[in-house]
C-alpha cells in the first residue's frame, strides 16, 4: 500500500475523496495532518478524525475506474492499453535515468496505486499528474 507524500497529494483531490463512501471502512488508509498515516482497523470509528484524507488501495481505485462491474470489457482494456503505450509527461526525477524525458507510465509512476489513480484521473476527469499536482 502506497502511503508516500507524493500518493498522498495526489489524493488529495474532490474527485478522489468524493468516491469514499461514509464512514471509514475496515482495512483502508487515512492521512491526517497531526496523526499522519492511520489504518482505521487500528481506530474507533467514533473517534475518527474529520479532517483526513483517504488513501485508496489498488482495487479500490479498480473498482472506481470500472464502475464496480464483475468483469472487464473491451473498451475499458483498450483504454487501459492506450493509457500504458501512450508517452505520460516528462519525468521530473533529477536523479532517474529517465529524468527531462516524456516517459511511458510505467516509468513515471513509483507504484501501483499511483498509476491507477493516474488512469482514473485521466479517464474521468481528464487530468494527468505533473509531479507536482492534477492539471488538464
Amino acid at each position: 500500500m502506497d502511503t508516500s507524500e507524493t500518493y498522498i497529494k495526489m489524493c488529495d483531490r474532490e474527485e478522489i475523496q468524493g468516491n469514499s463512501t461514509g464512514p471509514p471502512e475496515f482495512n483502508s488508509y487515512f492521512y491526517h495532518a497531526t496523526m499522519g498515516i492511520i489504518g482505521n482497523q487500528h481506530i474507533d470509528p467514533m473517534c475518527f478524525p474529520e479532517d483526513y484524507t483517504w488513501l485508496p488501495r489498488q482495487d479500490q481505485i479498480q473498482e472506481m475506474v470500472l464502475d464496480n462491474v464483475k468483469r472487464i470489457t473491451y473498451p475499458q482494456l483498450c483504454a487501459w492499453d492506450d493509457f500504458m503505450r501512450v508517452p505520460y509527461a516528462i519525468h521530473p526525477d533529477q536523479g532517474d535515468v529517465y529524468a527531462g524525458k516524456k516517459v511511458q507510465v510505467l516509468h513515471f509512476f513509483k507504484s501501483f496505486e499511483q498509476l491507477w489513480l493516474a488512469f482514473y484521473m485521466d479517464k474521468e476527469h481528464g487530468k494527468k499528474w505533473d509531479g507536482e499536482k492534477w492539471s488538464r
